[in-house]
């Protein structure tokens, strides 16, 4: 995921100096929200971003803050191919699977990874509905094909 550098995120990673040249800190907290800009306000959140050629910063979520209980789990599957054969329960409002979506890309298909915005995207539950709705698709299982209900 590359960062513009009219973005409010790339400013604070970069720390330009007086000409402009990025002053790189190992570690940079953001202490407050800041807006996106462009791309990055088409996704629900990043791992990896590029502030300028060979230089990238991760993002840490920090733990113990969402909890470990939750209402309205939903189904992730893990697997490729047609082996989805790992399932497990996840919390629809958090990012934490990638996109996955049927209906008109040929039967018996589930296309995981739909339409990412980066290598290794991962989305909240509606974010997924939304993605596959704008392309007239449904999210389903991948084991059987079948909308979930």
């Amino acid at each position: 995921f590359v960062l513009s550098p009219a973005s409010s995120l790339y400013e604070k990673l970069c720390s330009p100096d007086s000409n402009g040249n990025c002053q790189f800190s190992n570690t940079v907290t953001l202490d407050e929200e800041i807006s996106c800009y462009g791309n990055e306000c088409e996704v629900d959140t990043v791992i990896i971003v590029q502030v300028t050629a060979g230089a990238f910063y991760e993002y840490h979520r920090k733990p113990c803050v969402q909890t470990t209980f939750f209402e309205g789990g939903t189904k992730v599957v893990s697997g490729g191919g047609n082996k989805y054969n790992k399932a497990m329960c996840a919390n629809p409002k958090m990012e934490v699977a990638a996109s996955m979506c049927c209906g008109d890309l040929g039967p018996d298909v589930a296309k995981y990874h739909y339409k990412p915005q980066y290598h290794g995207e991962v989305v909240s539950a509606q974010t997924n509905i939304d993605i596959c709705a704008a392309d007239s698709q449904t999210v389903c299982d991948p084991t059987t094909h079948e909308p979930y209900a």
